[in-house]
């Protein structure tokens, strides 16, 4: 189903418990409505901090970013600059790779997030495959690398005051 009036649907999801938000933001993304499953699994960690909730967010970020970018491996691993230094893509691939992981996310997303997520690091980190990618890409000629004017592939959760679990 696809929701056309956010407020409606937001107040509707007032009105119940986290584990139905949670539900309802994992069946969201299994129609790919990536932003507002990202908001509904927001709205379930309000309502329950104990849950573990982030690390769906996290997994629901790197199928946000191909859908916006066309598959860029960049804004996958949320780097917003090809430039960036070696050590700052690897560190966000830890971080992301460990809160994605199916073994800490329960989310149906887990699967396939760890799996963009291991494929932009594998391009990523190979030098030559890097080269040629950013070739490919154009982000030699200073084209936006992430595709999108303003994206940001920052946590909603951490918009919304929360936190690492």
């Amino acid at each position: 189903m696809v929701y056309r009036n956010h407020y409606s649907f937001f107040k509707y999801l007032k009105e119940k418990d986290a584990e139905f938000c949670r539900d309802k933001a994992e069946e969201l993304f299994r129609e790919e409505q990536f932003m507002l499953a990202v908001s509904t699994i927001a709205v379930a960690f309000l309502k329950n901090r104990n849950l573990g909730l982030i690390s769906y967010s996290h997994a629901y970020e790197p199928h946000m970013a191909v859908k916006k970018t066309n598959k860029n491996y960049y804004a996958i691993l949320g780097i917003q600059d090809h430039r960036a230094p070696i050590d700052t893509i690897k560190k966000n691939y830890k971080e992301k790779a460990l809160m994605v992981h199916p073994d800490k996310c329960s989310s149906i997303a887990a699967d396939s997030a760890t799996k963009l997520i291991n494929e932009a690091w594998g391009i990523i980190s190979d030098p030559a495959k890097k080269k040629a990618y950013d070739l490919a890409k154009g982000s030699c000629k200073g084209i936006l690398l992430n595709g999108a004017p303003g994206y940001n592939e920052t946590s909603t959760l951490q918009s919304v005051g929360g936190g690492l679990d």
